[in-house]
C-alpha cells in the first residue's frame, strides 16, 4: 500500500481502532491495537467474542482510527479504512505481531507470548487486518474537508 509519512504517524500515534463486523447483522466494538510500517494493524482479541465469531464467519472489516478528545471546532483529523481480517497463526509473524505489540503496550511481555497462545494460556489469538482501502482525514494537511484515499 502507498502511504505517507503523516498517515503512518497518525496511525501509530494511536492506540484504540473501533471494528465493524457483520455476520447475521453489524457489530462495532473497539480493540487495542499495532500497526506495521505497511498499514497492516494488529490486535488480540478472543475469537468467542461476538466480533471474533463474525470475523471467522465474514473476512471483510471495516474500521475508524480518531482522537476521541478531537472537538468539534478542531481541524479534522482520523483514519477510516476497510479491508480484510485472519487470525496470525504463522509463528515468524506472531512473533513480530507480538514484539511491536509489546513495545507499545508495555507490561505484559512475559504472560502475552507465542507459547502461552500456541498452548491455549491465553484465549486472545492475534488477528491481522490487511486494509484494500484507507481513507485519511486531515484539515490540517489537505484543507478543509480534506481527505487522501490510500488503496
Amino acid at each position: 500500500m502507498n502511504t505517507n509519512t503523516a498517515l503512518l504517524s497518525y496511525i501509530h500515534s494511536h492506540a484504540l481502532v473501533v471494528l465493524a463486523t457483520c455476520f447475521e447483522g453489524p457489530w462495532a466494538s473497539s480493540v487495542y491495537y499495532v500497526a506495521d510500517d505497511e498499514c497492516n494493524i494488529y490486535f488480540l482479541s478472543d475469537p468467542n467474542t461476538r466480533h471474533g465469531k463474525h470475523i471467522g464467519d465474514n473476512k471483510k472489516i471495516a474500521g475508524v482510527i480518531t482522537d476521541t478528545n478531537q472537538q468539534f471546532k478542531d481541524k479534522k483529523k482520523g483514519v477510516q479504512f476497510e479491508g480484510d481480517v485472519s487470525i496470525v497463526n504463522e509463528k515468524t509473524e506472531m512473533l513480530y505481531a507480538l514484539k511491536i505489540w509489546n513495545e507499545k503496550h508495555p507490561g505484559a511481555e512475559s504472560y502475552l507470548t507465542e507459547e502461552n497462545i500456541q498452548k491455549g494460556k491465553i484465549k486472545h489469538k492475534v488477528y491481522k487486518i490487511v486494509p484494500t482501502l484507507i481513507k485519511f482525514f486531515n484539515e490540517e494537511l489537505y484543507g478543509e474537508e480534506g481527505v487522501e484515499e490510500f488503496k
